[in-house]
């Protein structure tokens, strides 16, 4: 869509559905994070005046904002920061050890790692590029390298 704004109910709008979509995630979202993700252009400053305005249907908390009811998302998000940073030093550690495998040549980790929103049960996926031809040797080498550590999901 990406239009300019038309008046302050469609800024209220689709702040509220940017709202909205996080709180599936029971993820709540800072200003900031919600100009980011607004789909219509318009001064950050607007948000945050359109933000402080009560409509009853949103709510804020120490500096982030959820659907009015849903403080849970506030604590949820800051516990699962703690998660994904734990996660995040065992996926780094995994990877220095993969980089040990001469033919492989690059290694990306996937999920919800960048946007800090893993929970406990969560795992990380890795995308890793080999040489040709060696990808079930990759596949073999990372698999017993991480069931080895403990660290390879059950099925």
């Amino acid at each position: 869509m990406n239009d300019e704004i038309e008046n302050s109910s469609d800024l209220r709008e689709a702040i509220i559905k940017v709202i909205a979509f996080f709180d599936m995630f029971d993820y709540a979202l800072t200003d900031v994070e919600i100009w980011r993700m607004l789909d219509i252009k318009c001064e950050l400053s607007e948000v945050m005046a359109e933000l402080e305005k009560d409509s009853g249907r949103t709510a804020n908390k120490h500096g982030f904002y959820f659907l009015a009811g849903q403080e849970k998302n506030i604590e949820e998000r800051l516990s699962r920061y703690s998660f994904t940073d734990r996660k995040f030093k065992r996926a780094v550690l995994v990877s220095k050890i993969f980089r040990f495998i001469p033919w492989i040549k690059m290694i990306a980790i996937g999920n919800l790692l960048g946007a800090h929103n893993l929970k406990d049960s969560s795992d990380i996926d890795f995308f890793i590029i080999a040489e040709d031809k060696r990808i079930w040797l990759t596949r073999f080498f990372c698999a017993g390298i991480a069931k080895f550590l403990g660290i390879r999901p059950q099925a």
